[in-house]
């Protein structure tokens, strides 16, 4: 029964009948959802409040000066790789290997790809290359992309295409966001993302699959399918297990949240007339605005912290772009909520995307707190890839015994490093991010000059 429900959902053109009971599943599930959430998520917010004892920073310069030679420092030794043709990000490079596109990991690039677009457009120093890099995220104008590297034996890029998730999707959103139609250098990174967009649209809200997926039951389904398309790989449609956003039981919140985020982005700055028809859709329609109320819950067992982020990307997102009193009405509660729920951890990325869309949810003294959290350590160059921690009651953590080695302000912020166990990586993204978001008197004059190679 699992697997012909497994079934049901993974179908990229479902039977009306279908679309009819998942609508109705949909509305009679969608006032138990956000109670359960909801209760948790105060919960959390209250726990946090009581069971967190805020630390004191240690006193650091804040001058003007200061915060320019930080910058400058962690432009020039962010993991990027540079040509005529690339500005690419690279996660996770070790430290004992070349900056060439051929070393890094590639779990979560297309994610870190669109930050740091988005970033350096709020610099003023995006360019075609960075677009250029972000544009191959998208394969066939069908699939996005995990991320890539450069194969110097084979003379080619090599993908990942494991099953996509939709945080690689906000990424992709975010490096979006300042696109315009009018720049021809922009044209190639718009036009894809306009097909990609109506590709997910044409497989009922869905990214598909561009490999074998590796999570039962979907195997044994792209299996069923793939043979009776007698072996033709490309031919084959099934929903990504990891980026599926229709209405029904499964979609909660996050869901919601990450579709509304796409097919704004493609209605506002793609112009695609059947992506704000959709959009619309899901937002009266299928009850997408009450589920995005409250998007994610408090589960300390379970919970990383990761949903958190992919919440507040969206809204940041949906609030940038928003049109209407009622989007902004909705979009600030559920902001407030997810804020909230780990406010008390001083993160920095959060804050400054809160700062920006909501300035009223950040007040001075906050954000004079947090700034004094960031600035009290210089910035790292690398990270352990993994590490063994132990919980801490007086938060936030210092940055530099914060157990994360791709972006430290997604991960859980109450966990010391204790035993380092992986390896050392390259890393910056967090640091940039959480300068550019925050300041706004910095003088930004600096490009990276580790001007890697990709041939």
């Amino acid at each position: 029964m699992f697997k012909q429900y497994i079934k049901l959902i993974s179908n990229t053109t479902p039977s009306k009948s279908w679309k009819v009971i998942r609508t109705v599943l949909n509305w009679i599930t969608i006032p138990i959802k956000l109670l359960l959430i909801g209760l948790l998520g105060v919960f959390g917010i209250v726990y946090n409040k009581v069971a967190y004892k805020k630390r004191k920073p240690e006193l650091r310069d804040f001058s003007l000066k200061n915060k320019q030679d930080r910058l400058k420092r962690i432009l020039k030794t962010l993991p990027v790789v540079q040509n005529d043709q690339f500005d690419l990000y690279l996660p996770r490079n070790k430290m004992t290997d070349v900056l060439n596109g051929a070393n890094h990991n590639t779990d979560h690039q297309c994610l870190r790809q669109g930050l740091y677009a988005m970033l350096m457009s709020k610099i003023g120093k995006r360019t075609f290359q960075m677009d250029n890099a972000l544009t191959q995220f998208i394969s066939d104008g069908r699939f996005l992309l995990r991320g890539y590297k450069w194969d110097f034996e084979k003379n080619k890029f090599v993908n990942n295409a494991q099953s996509v998730s939709g945080d690689m999707l906000l990424g992709l959103c975010l490096g979006m966001l300042d696109t315009d139609q009018t720049n021809p250098s922009q044209d190639f990174l718009i036009e894809s993302y306009d097909q990609l967009i109506s590709s997910i649209i044409e497989n009922d809200y869905s990214l598909i699959e561009m490999e074998r997926p590796k999570d039962a039951p979907y195997t044994e389904l792209y299996d069923e399918q793939l043979k009776e398309l007698k072996n033709r790989k490309e031919d084959v449609r099934i929903k990504s297990s990891r980026a599926m956003w229709q209405p029904g039981l499964e979609t909660v919140g996050a869901q919601a949240l990450t579709i509304l985020a796409a097919l704004k982005v493609g209605a506002k700055k793609v112009k695609n007339r059947d992506a704000e028809k959709e959009y619309w859709k899901l937002f009266f329609k299928q009850g997408y605005s009450l589920l995005a109320l409250l998007p994610t819950a408090y589960l300390p067992n379970r919970r990383g912290y990761f949903n958190d982020s992919n919440c507040i990307n969206a809204l940041y997102v949906l609030l940038r772009l928003a049109d209407t009193a009622l989007e902004r009405m909705v979009y600030k509660f559920a902001l407030r909520y997810v804020f909230n729920l780990s406010k008390s951890w001083y993160n920095p990325y959060f804050t400054g995307l809160v700062k920006e869309v909501v300035p009223s949810l950040v007040d001075d003294k906050y954000l004079k707190e947090v700034r004094e959290y960031l600035y009290e350590e210089d910035p790292s160059i690398y990270a352990m890839d993994e590490a063994t921690s132990i919980q801490s009651k007086l938060v936030p953590i210092p940055l530099s015994l914060l157990n994360s080695s791709e972006f430290p302000y997604e991960s859980k912020q109450d966990y010391y490093i204790v035993k380092g166990t992986g390896v050392a990586v390259r890393t910056g993204l967090g640091d940039l991010a959480a300068m550019v978001l925050l300041e706004e008197d910095l003088d930004f004059v600096l490009m990276p000059d580790n001007k890697a190679k990709l041939t």
